[in-house]
């Protein structure tokens, strides 16, 4: 689904209908071998059916309350930040003017989530995210503690070093336009 928001419902009623579902199956299948299970604790049906019952509910709550997130690649450069992961790729141009911040993850879900321009790259696992506002729309970097700290550091760099270079050809202009011009 394209909106995040109704990703986040889609799997909120899909995590409660697999339980409705899960508890049917469970009595269902205790009112069927219910005499067999009793007959022999011990037995062949008793064993597969406690194994099945164990399994399933494992499995429920991996998929449901665990999840997974597809990887996700950041390339950072003096021109661009190109997040790709398995279905989507952006493209943040450094060039322009942005800025960046690290902000508290309650604060992103409070605010940045429900605001439908926010892109969110990765997952929010940690207690904080990176923001990064380019021309006026807000990419919300959810990352581990580590990357968080490594990516912040490498964008900061990234944009002091620009900075650099356009105050260096700034200056370098200033400078040709003062020297003098050769009369012959």
């Amino acid at each position: 689904m394209q909106d995040e928001l109704r990703s986040e419902g889609f799997q909120i009623l899909t995590i409660v209908v697999g339980f409705v579902f899960i508890t049917f199956v469970q009595f269902a299948t205790w009112a069927a071998f219910s005499d067999q299970i009793l007959a022999d604790a011990l037995g062949g049906p008793a064993i597969v059916f406690w194994a099945a019952q164990v399994g399933l509910v494992i499995s429920f709550f991996f998929f449901s309350l665990v999840g997974f997130t597809p990887e996700t690649k950041i390339d950072v450069n003096l021109q661009a930040i190109r997040a790709t992961s398995k279905d989507r790729e952006i493209f943040i141009d450094l060039t322009d003017k942005y800025s960046v911040e690290v902000i508290d993850s309650d604060h992103y879900q409070k605010h940045y989530r429900k605001y439908a321009a926010t892109t969110l790259i990765g997952a929010v696992t940690d207690s904080t995210v990176a923001l990064i506002w380019s021309t006026g729309h807000p990419f919300v970097f959810g990352l581990p503690e580590y990357d968080l700290k490594r990516f912040i550091a490498v964008v900061e760099k990234n944009q002091s070093a620009h900075h650099q270079m356009k105050s260096s050809a700034e200056h370098d202009s200033t400078i040709r336009r003062t020297e003098p011009v050769p009369v012959s």
